[in-house]
């Protein structure tokens, strides 16, 4: 059994479940499903993590699994990083912060799909008080903020002006190597997953 045919045999009516995810040297997950050759017994798996750096997966039902080394919750692990800079903001413009902020969650879930909070890189003081003249939008993996400085460069109201003017300045480039486990509503991001039938003495590696 290896994690990528237990992704391939999980699916929404198949009534899978995560039962118990226990944290020591790694994160170890309980999970069982009807048996997809005949639907009338039930598997039970084991998965573990190694080399963890974060983790959103609780006891739930499941209709999903995928590992995967191409992610968009890897950004801040494996991609570039920067920060969001912006100047000469339109501040003729009514509900200027509203107009912004609006725009941003929009496209960060699109991307994230409620998998990571907007907050994580969005600079929320922004939107506290009156919209400054100049200042941080946001920080974090490069993937993001270009994608956060395209929209904004957009024309949203009139005239041909963007609705905020934004320069990207690189930081620093992390280490990377890390992939994620994805379930419906919760990930893992970790260096290796291994995951074996119960009934099986042999773990077999993502890697």
């Amino acid at each position: 059994m290896t994690i990528a045919t237990l992704a391939a045999n999980v699916y929404e009516d198949i009534n899978g479940q995560i039962t118990s995810v226990t944290l020591g040297k790694s994160l170890t997950i309980k999970m069982e499903c009807d048996d997809w050759d005949t639907l009338q017994k039930r598997r039970r798996f084991q998965i573990r993590c190694e080399g963890v750096i974060e983790s959103t997966v609780g006891p739930s039902a499941i209709g999903f699994v995928d590992v995967s080394d191409d992610h968009c919750v890897l950004w801040p692990y494996n991609a570039p990083q920067g920060k969001l800079f912006f100047s000469q903001a339109h501040l003729s413009l009514p509900l200027m912060g509203d107009a912004v902020l609006g725009t941003l969650y929009r496209v960060h879930n699109e991307i994230f799909r409620g998998r990571v909070p907007l907050n994580t890189f969005v600079n929320m003081s922004l939107f506290s008080t009156k919209f400054p003249r100049t200042g941080l939008v946001a920080h974090g993996p490069e993937p993001l903020l270009v994608r956060y400085k395209n929209v904004l460069a957009q024309n949203v109201f009139n005239g041909n002006e963007p609705l905020l003017a934004t320069g990207y300045v690189p930081t620093h480039r992390p280490n990377g190597g890390y992939q994620v486990l994805l379930f419906d509503s919760g990930f893992v991001v970790c260096r290796r997953v291994d995951a074996w039938q119960e009934n099986e003495a042999t773990a077999s590696s993502s890697q």
